[in-house]
C-alpha cells in the first residue's frame, strides 16, 4: 500500500492537484459507471492512510544517496575487523552524494509519517556523519584523523554537538539527530535504530550499502540487527564452553544504550534473542539468566581513510 501511495503523492505532485476528502461528493450524478470514477474511487481510499493528509512526497534525491552508498561501501576488514568499508575519498568527489545532502534542506517533518521520518532521519545521519569526515579529514601538521573523534570545535564541542547539516532549514548535530529518533514526538522510539547509525567507526555497525526507504524501513533495520549480531568480531560472541551457563560478549552499544531496548523488553537479551543466529538462540533462551555478559573494546578507529591530501 505505501508503494502505491507514494506513486499516487507523485502524480498528484506533478500536476499540481491537491485533493480533500471530500472528493467523494463530486461525483454524485456524473455517472458512476464512468472509467475516470473507478480511479477517483482508489484515490478517496488511500487518501485516510497518507500522513497528516499530506499528498505531496518529500524532494529528497533517495535514488543519488542509492547510487553514492552502492559505489562507495564495500564489505572488507579493518584492523582485523570484518566490517563495511567507507570510501570516504569516493563520496567526497560524488556529485550524487552532494545532490542527497543539499535535497536534506528542502524536506518538511511536519509533512512526513512515522516511518518517513525514521528512514529520513537515518539516511541524514549517517550521510552527515560522512560529510563530518570528508570535512575535517586532517590533523595538524596534514596528518589525517584516525578517528572521527579527532573533530572536535575545541575542548568543550565534540563532534557529536558540532553543526553536522541543514534538514528541513534547521542545523541539526549528529546528537540532535540521535535524539530526535531515539525519543521522537507522540510515539516511541525503536532501538533498532542503533543498528542502523553508522559513526564513521570500525565498532560501530556496518553501514547499510543502500539508502533505507520508507516502505521497507521495518525490513530493512531488522536485517541491519541481524547482521550486527552475527559478526562475531563487534556484533555478538557466545562462548557456550565458559562454565557453568556459558558468555556471551557484546557490542557497547547495547550496554550505552540497554535503557532503549529495555523500554520494550524486560532485558537487552530478551530483545535481542529473536534477532541472533538460530544456532545461538536456543543456549542463550536456555541460560539467559545465568549467562556471563561482557562486552567488546570500543575501537574508534575510522571504517575507512580519512581523504585528507592537504600540503604543508
Amino acid at each position: 500500500l505505501e508503494l502505491v501511495l507514494i506513486a499516487l503523492r507523485i502524480s498528484l505532485c506533478i500536476i499540481g492537484i491537491e485533493i480533500h476528502m471530500q472528493l467523494c461528493s463530486c461525483v454524485v450524478g456524473h455517472g458512476l459507471d464512468r472509467p475516470w470514477f473507478h480511479l477517483l474511487a482508489v484515490v478517496v481510499a488511500v487518501l485516510p492512510h497518507v500522513p497528516n493528509g499530506r499528498m505531496c512526497v518529500q524532494n529528497v534525491a533517495l535514488e543519488a544517496w542509492d547510487r553514492a552508498l552502492s559505489k562507495h561501501v564495500t564489505k572488507g576488514v579493518r584492523e582485523n575487523v570484518h566490517t563495511n568499508v567507507v570510501d570516504y575519498w569516493g563520496f567526497r568527489d560524488d556529485p550524487d552524494f552532494d545532490t542527497f545532502v543539499a535535497s536534506l534542506e528542502s524536506v518538511n517533518l511536519t509533512a512526513m509519517g512515522p516511518n518517513e521520518i525514521q528512514a529520513l532521519l537515518m539516511n541524514a545521519y549517517n550521510a552527515l556523519t560522512i560529510k563530518m569526515v570528508i570535512d575535517h579529514p586532517c590533523k595538524s601538521k596534514c596528518q589525517p584523523i584516525s578517528s572521527i573523534r579527532d573533530i572536535s570545535n575545541g575542548p568543550l564541542v565534540t563532534v557529536w554537538k558540532m553543526p553536522a547539516g541543514n534538514i528541513g532549514g534547521k542545523t541539526y548535530s549528529l546528537d540532535a539527530i540521535e535524539t530526535q529518533l531515539r525519543n521522537p514526538a507522540h510515539r516511541s522510539g525503536d532501538p533498532r535504530l542503533h543498528s542502523c547509525i553508522v559513526c564513521a567507526s570500525i565498532s560501530c555497525p556496518n553501514l547499510r550499502p543502500e539508502a533505507f526507504r520508507s516502505s521497507i524501513v521495518d525490513m530493512q533495520m531488522k536485517q541491519q540487527m541481524m547482521d550486527m549480531l552475527n559478526n562475531t568480531e563487534k556484533g555478538l560472541a557466545l562462548d557456550r564452553d565458559v562454565r557453568p551457563n556459558g558468555a556471551v560478549k557484546l557490542s557497547n552499544i547495547f550496554k550505552w544504550y540497554a535503557g532503549d531496548f529495555e523500554k520494550l523488553s524486560p532485558s537487552v537479551l530478551d530483545f535481542l534473542v529473536s534477532l541472533v543466529p538460530e544456532g545461538d538462540k536456543n543456549f542463550i533462551i536456555n541460560h539467559k539468566s545465568q549467562i556471563r555478559v561482557s562486552y567488546f573494546d570500543y575501537n574508534w578507529n575510522l571504517n575507512g581513510d580519512a581523504p585528507c591530501d592537504c600540503v604543508m
